[in-house]
């Protein structure tokens, strides 16, 4: 079953990254199972921080998509006309959107929309605990600067 909400498109994402990747050379049904491959894998690495899949597309995740999309397009195109993995050039786009798929399940890198405001997570089960909106209990500097946050408790 295909899915109902790509996070990429064929020619406004994955053909503007791969310019010379034209509708004659590969056409849009086949770079979208790509995409609907890349998106799967990306519904299936952030389902237990976020209701997946998105009804809005956050721009990190069209940027991943897209990064997924392109490796897997490049990966058919290069198989078909070589025998040999040794050109790993075409990896960058896999290792891009993998590092940032990683770094937001780290909470390195947040979600955010497109007018930029941050997505929520899933309430998560047993114990959490997070300083994520807290100022630091003990700022740098001289000891005489340090406060602690009033909005913990």
């Amino acid at each position: 079953m295909a899915r109902s909400y790509d996070y990429s498109a064929a020619d406004a994402d994955v053909r503007t990254l791969l310019k010379k990747v034209t509708d004659t050379i590969f056409d849009d049904d086949d770079v979208e199972y790509f995409i609907e491959r890349a998106d799967d894998y990306i519904d299936a690495r952030l389902w237990q921080l976020y209701y997946v899949p998105f009804t809005a597309t956050p721009p990190i995740v069209k940027t991943i998509s897209t990064n997924l999309a392109a490796y897997g397009v490049l990966r058919a195109l290069y198989v078909q006309a070589r025998t040999t993995d040794a050109d790993a050039w075409m990896n960058t786009f896999k290792d891009y959107a993998y590092d940032l798929l990683r770094d937001i399940k780290r909470g390195e890198i947040l979600l955010l929309d497109s007018s930029g405001n941050k997505i929520v997570r899933k309430a998560g089960r047993g114990i959490s605990s997070s300083t994520e909106e807290y100022d630091p209990t003990f700022n740098e500097g001289d000891p005489g600067d340090w406060a602690t946050d009033s909005k913990k408790l």
